[in-house]
């Protein structure tokens, strides 16, 4: 396994009305700023949103790109995991 840094985590907000929001960075990404919206639409189902800040410098843009497709993968499996529930 390859060593990216040492994260740090900070979360000042957790809770089902407010959502869920953390400040994220380590020495090559020093922020990433996340947040994660959840909004009932009925009894049985949910709206869910991630929020994500990045800041890296000149590493911006291929962070940005990877985060995409890693959120993109995680929404994925989120919605396999929900249908095989059902």
């Amino acid at each position: 396994m390859i060593s990216f840094g040492t994260r740090r985590i900070h979360v000042p907000r957790f809770g089902l009305d407010e959502g869920i929001c953390t400040h994220e960075g380590n020495e090559h990404i020093p922020i990433w700023d996340h947040g994660i919206i959840l909004c009932e639409l009925d009894a049985n189902r949910c709206e869910y949103t991630d929020c994500v800040e990045v800041g890296a410098g000149w590493k911006t843009l291929p962070v940005y790109w990877w985060a995409k497709l890693f959120y993109a993968h995680r929404q994925r499996k989120w919605i396999s995991a929900l249908e095989a529930q059902r």
